[in-house]
């Protein structure tokens, strides 16, 4: 009886260490990501629907304006760099669309770390952490936010068909992509619950 116990924990113990083995390689891995990627934040005024009607005219136009701002980047450090000097031209962007809309708030930009939980794309999922974020804040912003992938510049968000290009630039950074048809959905779970654990600590 001993000996079977011995041998079941062994076992156990075998698996444990396999099962960190990988989950170490892919928390890795998820870094790569965030270390490649530039998200895109617009957060709204309000939850009202003229208020959240005013993100989504907002979003249409910055996301055509950051085709532009990111053409030329061809790492994340010049993407940045773009972003950072753009911020006025988002700002403008913005107040241009809400005073044309006769509200009596602005909009601000800034280049910040943001915390994302997992996003869902469909057919792969972006891992939960922190990456540098463009946020652009409207009134109060106290609304629902609207976000996507800013760099690589495809802008594009859950509902998005542009996965294959997203996959495409990942890849070329050492992202080894996670389907979760791949069973990797426990994995993302994980490293959501530590990047919370991590913010929170932060």
């Amino acid at each position: 009886m001993k000996k079977i116990t011995f041998i079941f924990i062994a076992a156990a113990m075998a698996l444990v260490i396999c099962v960190l083995s990988g989950f170490t390689e892919f928390s890795d891995e998820c870094e790569v990501v965030r270390e490649n990627t530039i998200r895109l934040r617009i957060v709204a005024n309000s939850d009202s629907d003229f208020d959240q009607d005013l993100k989504l005219q907002i979003r249409d136009a910055l996301t055509e304006q950051f085709q532009d701002v990111f053409a030329g980047a061809e790492s994340k450090a010049e993407a940045a760099a773009a972003a950072q000097k753009a911020l006025d031209d988002f700002e403008d962007t913005a107040n241009h669309i809400l005073k044309k809309s006769g509200v009596d708030y602005s909009a601000s930009a800034e280049l910040t770390d943001r915390y994302f939980d997992t996003t869902d794309y469909g057919e792969f999922m972006l891992p939960a952490g922190t990456y540098t974020t463009v946020q652009l804040t409207l009134g109060e912003g106290k609304g629902k936010n609207w976000f996507c992938i800013a760099f690589p510049p495809l802008c594009i968000s859950a509902s998005s068909d542009q996965e294959a290009q997203l996959e495409a630039y990942l890849d070329q950074n050492g992202w080894k992509f996670a389907s979760k048809k791949s069973g990797y959905v426990l994995k993302f779970k994980l490293v959501e619950l530590i990047e919370k654990w991590r913010k929170k600590a932060g």
